[in-house]
């Protein structure tokens, strides 16, 4: 029953469109915006049978020279008071795009080393590189430390420009100075 109120009849805007498809044709396609969605418009065919191969992330991307290595838990400054005691009691070695503070102990703890780079480096993902680029550095020097060395590494505004080489060469030179200058102590 149709009501009163709607003339659907005499409407002359509604087109009559058959309801079946079109047979296939030699060059049919898929428009991109209706293809299947778990599959990419690129595939080059469907999936292999039996079960998927596991890979890892950390496999699957290519090692770049130690760079985003973690240091080991025992080897990191964490607490403010370690780095705030290593900043005032300890050596200072200044570099053009750092300052390495160093500091000495009889403990016969491991070495700890921990980083400060401060917002005017520049934003998160500079910060994080550099951290990662100077992390890459220290754990190539960690073995040459002797137990109980505490190292603050304070990133200066001009070192996000530098390359990661050299980055890594500095800061090595200034531990070894500073090792040095400890040793004559």
């Amino acid at each position: 029953p149709v009501s009163p109120h709607c003339d659907f009849q005499e409407s002359s805007d509604e087109a009559h469109l058959s309801a079946e498809h079109p047979p296939p044709s030699k060059d049919a396609r898929v428009q991109v915006a209706h293809a299947h969605q778990g599959r990419p418009w690129h595939s080059c065919g469907p999936p292999g049978k039996g079960p998927y191969q596991t890979l890892r992330v950390s496999e699957a991307l290519p090692r770049r020279s130690g760079v985003g290595m973690m240091l080991a838990p025992v080897a990191r400054l964490r607490r403010a008071r370690d780095f705030s005691e290593t900043m005032r009691g300890g050596l200072r070695i200044s570099r053009p795009s750092m300052i390495v503070y160093l500091r000495g102990s009889s403990s016969s703890e491991p070495a700890r080393v921990g980083f400060t780079v401060s917002g005017a480096v520049g934003g998160s993902v500079v910060r994080h590189r550099v951290t990662r680029v100077l992390r890459a550095g220290t754990k190539q020097i960690l073995p040459e430390l002797p137990a109980g060395a505490r190292i603050v590494v304070r990133a200066l505004p001009g070192v996000a420009s530098l390359p990661g080489p050299h980055l890594q060469r500095e800061l090595q030179g200034a531990v070894r100075e500073g090792l040095g200058r400890l040793r004559r102590r």
